[in-house]
């Protein structure tokens, strides 16, 4: 008898071994479609697939799900939901679930009681991902220690040991970060040689912003042998892949025929590029061009104006300064003053220092400072 009810329990478990199992294969696959369709941005058909597969305990669709609720991907947004969903897959040691979770205790997301703003608890999650060995959670842990977002004591040292092993992983942005690092010398020795590296290797990625410092490291010879050709390609690379700041160093460059032919027309299309997604420095190339290479002031003070009424500190002193001397529009002093007052009211140094009289707006170099 004793024999009879081992017999059956033993098939029992082996029931339930092979029904678990075959249910957790089950999940994965739910979860693999998830994903595909989250990946085709194709979001109610991801929701359903990662619902599925939840239930069913799979923690990777748990923390992707959660992220559909968080960014209301699909479904309207629910951040505590979402919360809910990265601390089941959390509970499951899934290490960039700890990530995600970690990000609701920092802003106070999914106000419920578990999940009240707190910085200590999320610091203390970012370690158990990074500790599992997921590279993004690995990064941003280094970029804590950095000083990039989160009240903790800045450890440079720790950042630059948690952003290499991430970087070791082949995670881009930390290979960014750890060439930043052996840039500066911030919790490394300063080396540009292996700064280089791996700014080369986040390259290797199609990454834009490696690109954009490879072209200044190849320009000057930084840790790698000095070579134009390659400064300009890195740079044209970065800016066609939509590097702001490599848009507006391409459009300097062309105005000033340096690595590649001198052209305004080129110069002028890859600042428009820049100020059309509002970066100041390509707005403001825009202006100096009509304003020293045009000599269209009337065109150059209406740019300017624009910006200036958006708030731009700079583009309220080049305007002051027109009205000042009536070029682009009529002469007035007091509008002159005006923009002036605007510009220091909003901490702008140069616009103070007018005002104070320690500088005269008549002095040329406040204005080819400005310009700059």
């Amino acid at each position: 008898m004793k024999k009879q009810i081992a017999g059956v329990v033993f098939s029992l478990l082996i029931s339930a071994e092979v029904f678990y199992g075959a249910q957790a294969d089950q999940g994965d696959d739910l979860c693999k479609l998830g994903i595909q369709a989250y990946e085709q941005e194709k979001y109610e058909e991801a929701i359903n697939y990662l619902a599925q597969a939840s239930e069913m305990g799979n923690a990777e669709a748990q923390d992707v799900l959660g992220e559909c609720y968080f960014n209301g991907y699909g479904i309207r947004s629910n951040p505590e939901k979402a919360a809910e969903l990265f601390q089941q897959a959390a509970d499951q040691d899934y290490a960039k679930a700890y990530l995600h979770l970690s990000d609701c205790y920092y802003y106070g997301f999914g106000r419920g009681e578990a999940h009240q703003q707190s910085y200590e608890k999320a610091m203390e999650l970012l370690k158990k991902g990074a500790e599992l060995g997921d590279a993004e959670t690995q990064y941003a842990l280094g970029l804590r220690y950095f000083g990039s977002g989160m009240t903790t004591e800045q450890d440079y040292k720790k950042a630059a040991k948690w952003l290499k092993k991430s970087a070791e992983q082949g995670y881009a942005p930390a290979q960014c970060y750890i060439g930043e690092c052996y840039s500066f010398g911030l919790g490394v020795e300063k080396s540009m040689k292996k700064a280089a590296e791996w700014y080369l290797k986040a390259a290797k990625q199609d990454d834009y912003g490696a690109m954009y410092v490879l072209s200044g490291f190849y320009e000057d010879g930084r840790g790698v042998s000095k070579d134009s050709q390659k400064a300009v390609e890195f740079l044209q690379t970065s800016a066609e892949g939509g590097w702001i700041s490599s848009q507006v160093e391409l459009g300097r460059r062309y105005l000033q025929g340096k690595g590649v032919e001198y052209s305004t027309e080129q110069a002028l299309k890859w600042f428009q590029k820049a100020a059309d997604r509002g970066d100041p420095e390509g707005r403001m190339e825009i202006g100096r061009y009509y304003y020293v290479i045009e000599q269209d002031y009337e065109k150059a003070f209406a740019y300017f104006e624009e910006f200036a009424q958006e708030g731009n500190t700079r583009s309220m002193i080049v305007v002051a300064y027109m009205y000042q001397y009536g070029i682009g529009t009529q002469k007035d002093a007091d509008c002159a003053k005006k923009w002036i007052q605007k510009a220091s009211n909003l901490g702008d140094q140069m616009a103070t220092l007018i005002l104070e009289g320690k500088v005269s707006i008549s002095d040329n170099s406040v204005i080819q400072q400005t310009l700059q």
